[in-house]
């Protein structure tokens, strides 16, 4: 195990386990220089002009503001599967490929400078909330697509995102952490309590794990889990295991220990969201926003 002193905190990575092609002379390098430029940047003498201040919290990262049209361009198809030989192939040969395997490395070392740590500062200095939602739908003739998402629900049926919102008015809740149940849930359940008995109406709670350890954990925990959601909101539990980047970009997801909400039409198109636990307000728009789509055409 590798630990990157940096700033905040430090950062562990077992950088075998993620790819056994990765020089581990490489990542300490890489470790050091880190410690280089945070000497660096911290001023020894006190009497330094413009110092850095550090009396005010920074803003919390931001992959999108309050009302921007988010989500991919086109509508999401389908997910396709090679033959289970092709896929077995193709990994040996990417296992093997310098090109892809410097990529991997680079991709490895950026989320490293992005730093684990840095979400939890975050959240020290920001709170739960990256910003308060829009009280205002998207136009449907700006808004984009929900991003598909392949998934196993807890009855233990393999689904896709895309597929089962389809035709609904929908209200889609993410989770990378324990930590963000409460803040999903704040949006879910009045909006449960309003629309459950409406059939054109999903609730989608999705549970996303993209790190692999703690994936075991979660797998380990899932008759728990089950235990704990009723029956008949287990079909609408997702679980994913593995990285989602793409997704958490198209989605302005910037901090993984928070809950993201998103309301989502009967074109599969995302209409408005919200972040961290719900306001007073932001219930009332969710409630008021979710019943205009269903009255719409």
């Amino acid at each position: 195990m590798i630990s990157l002193k940096r700033g905040v905190g430090i950062v562990s990575i077992y950088p075998m386990a993620i790819n056994p092609f990765i020089s581990i002379k490489h990542l300490r390098s890489y470790s050091d220089q880190i410690q280089s430029k945070t000497v660096q940047s911290q001023p020894n003498d006190p009497n330094e002009k413009n110092p850095k201040k550090d009396d005010k919290p920074a803003k919390p990262k931001r992959g999108v503001s309050p009302g921007d049209a988010i989500g991919q361009a086109e509508p999401a198809s389908g997910i396709k599967h090679a033959p289970l030989k092709e896929r077995f192939e193709k990994k040996f040969r990417d296992a093997l490929d310098k090109d892809k395997n410097m990529e991997k490395r680079k991709e490895i070392i950026r989320k490293i400078g992005e730093s684990y740590w840095q979400d939890f500062v975050d959240l020290r200095n920001n709170g739960t909330k990256l910003f308060a939602a829009s009280t205002n739908i998207i136009p449907a003739k700006i808004s984009r697509y929900l991003p598909n998402l392949e998934a196993k629900n807890l009855a233990g049926k393999d689904v896709e995102l895309v597929e089962s919102v389809r035709g609904k008015v929908s209200l889609v809740t993410m989770e990378f952490a324990k930590f963000a149940e409460p803040h999903t849930q704040s949006f879910s359940q009045p909006f449960l309590e309003k629309f459950s008995t409406d059939h054109n109406i999903k609730c989608i709670r999705i549970n996303i794990q993209e790190n692999w350890l703690k994936a075991i954990l979660l797998k380990a925990c899932l008759p728990y889990t089950r235990a704990q959601i009723p029956k008949d909101r287990q079909q609408d539990y997702f679980i994913h295991f593995g990285s989602v980047e793409s997704l958490k970009k198209s989605l302005g997801i910037t901090n993984s220990l928070i809950g993201y909400a998103f309301l989502v039409d009967k074109s599969s198109r995302i209409r408005w969201y919200g972040n961290g636990t719900a306001t007073d307000v932001e219930i009332e728009t969710l409630l008021r926003l979710t019943s205009e789509l269903l009255n719409s055409k």
